[in-house]
């Protein structure tokens, strides 16, 4: 049965890992940061995706639809998460080489964002912000 399993599950991800365009932004992770401390040194974040949580960890669902939408996404050149806290809080810093893209990811993340309260989202706060704004 284990075998199975583990057969089961290297042939999904290997068909998701065929079927990710090749243009895909990767996500690199950076070692874990004390408290909320994450820093992007010199990343040149354009946007950055933050899942904290109050209690009982982020929104995982939110927090799949983002990811996804960055892996898919050929307007961000890369992603880099940073986790923090206790209960699986993350930041994602999105580098955009294309200024102009910038309103229209930002815009398409934050649709992806139930309101605080409701849904998965009363489990954790979800924001997601424009640098330097």
């Amino acid at each position: 049965m284990t075998r199975h399993l583990l057969c089961s599950v290297t042939t999904i991800s290997l068909a998701l890992l065929a079927a990710s365009p090749s243009h895909a932004a990767p996500i690199e992770a950076l070692p874990w940061a004390q408290g909320s401390n994450c820093t992007f040194k010199s990343q040149n974040c354009a946007i950055k995706v933050t899942f904290g949580s109050v209690c009982c960890g982020p929104d995982a669902e939110t927090s799949a639809k983002v990811f996804a939408y960055v892996a898919a996404s050929s307007d961000i050149k890369k992603a880099i998460k940073c986790n923090y806290g206790k209960e699986g809080d993350h930041v994602l810093c999105l580098v955009i080489p294309n200024s102009s893209k910038t309103r229209s990811i930002f815009s398409a993340i934050k649709h992806m964002i139930p309101p605080r309260g409701t849904g998965p989202s009363s489990r954790g706060v979800t924001s997601v912000a424009v640098e330097g704004e």
